[in-house]
């Protein structure tokens, strides 16, 4: 059987009272292929420690990444929570990192909110945040393009505790308000919060959306309720990259 069909595996609650009988605030959502590593293992115990809030978790390994992030959200979201948080096995999180962001997103009064951290690129290209923005679509063919945010416009705001408003962040480090999914499905309850459409159809035969899962909930998120994420230049985390090779031709370090 595999670990998706027994959802109750590595995962839990926590701070629920001696009863079970408090309602949990915060929804932990993991997604995991391949092999955790210990730096995170360590990490996922640090942050469990500092969440501050009575919060469930919920873990899926080896089942696509929409099917994964849509599973886990509606656990969540089943348990009543105020806040979803998708954290993924390979970022590394700072101290404090859900309290802060939630504290932040009061404050703000965002309802999206993704930590900064660097995209897996191969070198030399340049360093870019897990960060884009839309610069055009072609709806026949359901494309959108994006590019990455521009490191000379985010570099000022490194040492800041700066919010920046993006159309796409990615899922490793994401802090969604619970409400922005009760609005989705009042916009249109047939269609998932996470689909991957790259290289895929519906019935019809019509392309889905071409872009990932992480990008897809962004897209709807923006297209259909004007909400838009925002990157916390203050939450700094570590993206592990674990399948890297010196190149044969020239010794570059290539992903």
């Amino acid at each position: 059987m595999a670990i998706w069909e027994k959802p109750g595996i590595l995962s839990g609650e926590v701070n629920l009272g001696t009863n079970g009988d408090e309602k949990p605030v915060v929804g932990i959502c993991m997604i995991h292929t391949g092999d955790v590593r210990f730096k995170w293992a360590m990490n996922w115990g640090e942050t469990s420690r500092s969440v501050g809030y009575p919060y469930v978790y919920f873990h899926n390994s080896n089942q696509p990444y929409d099917g994964a992030r849509e599973v886990t959200t509606r656990a969540c979201l089943e348990r009543g929570v105020e806040w979803v948080f998708h954290y993924d096995t390979d970022v590394i999180l700072p101290p404090n990192t859900i309290p802060n962001m939630i504290h932040l997103a009061k404050e703000q009064n965002k309802d999206i909110i993704s930590g900064l951290y660097w995209a897996k690129k191969p070198e030399p290209t340049p360093i870019m945040p897990a960060a884009w923005l839309q610069i055009g679509e072609d709806l026949e063919k359901m494309t959108v393009q994006y590019q990455h945010m521009d490191m000379t416009k985010l570099k000022p705001y490194l040492s800041q505790n700066a919010l920046l408003q993006c159309d796409v962040v990615g899922a490793g480090c994401l802090l969604i308000k619970a409400d922005v999914f009760k609005k989705l499905d009042k916009s249109n309850p047939n269609l998932p919060y996470f689909q991957w459409g790259l290289g895929r159809r519906d019935p019809t035969g019509k392309p889905l959306l071409q872009v990932s899962e992480d990008f897809y909930f962004c897209h709807r998120a923006t297209h259909e309720l004007k909400i838009y994420p925002h990157l916390a230049t203050a939450i700094k985390c570590g993206h592990i990259c674990s399948d890297a090779e010196k190149s044969a031709a020239d010794g570059v370090l290539r992903l």
